[in-house]
C-alpha cells in the first residue's frame, strides 16, 4: 500500500510478504520516502534482507537526502542487538553489539 502526496509523489508505503526478488511471507515494513518520492528515507520492518539472503532480523534503516544508510538499528532473530553508523561511502565508522 502507498500513501502520495497532493502530487501524486510516494511518501509512504507498507508491505507485507515480499522482498525486492518476490515472495517471502517473513517480509513485512513500513518505508518513508523524500518529498521526490524516490528516496529511502527510512525503513521499519522484519525479514531476510532486500533479497532474501539474511539471517530473519528486525531493521530500522535511516538515510541521508541522498539515500545512502547512515544509521541502522537491528535485532537478530535470536534477540542480539547491533548499531551501526555509516559515512558517504557506505563504510561503518561506529558500531556496537
Amino acid at each position: 500500500m502507498a500513501v502520495l502526496d497532493t502530487t501524486g509523489a510516494r511518501r509512504a508505503t507498507f508491505n507485507t510478504g515480499r522482498n525486492t526478488v518476490g515472495d517471502s511471507p517473513d517480509d513485512a515494513g513500513f518505508s518513508v520516502w523524500a518529498p521526490d518520492g524516490t528516496t529511502s528515507m527510512v525503513r521499519l520492518g522484519i525479514g531476510h534482507g532486500a533479497v532474501g539472503d539474511l539471517p530473519l532480523a528486525t531493521v530500522l534503516n535511516m538515510a541521508d537526502r541522498q539515500g545512502r544508510n547512515r544509521i541502522q538499528l537491528r535485532v537478530a532473530e535470536d534477540g542480539t542487538p547491533a548499531l551501526q553508523m555509516f559515512d558517504a561511502d557506505g563504510n561503518v565508522t561506529w558500531s556496537a553489539r
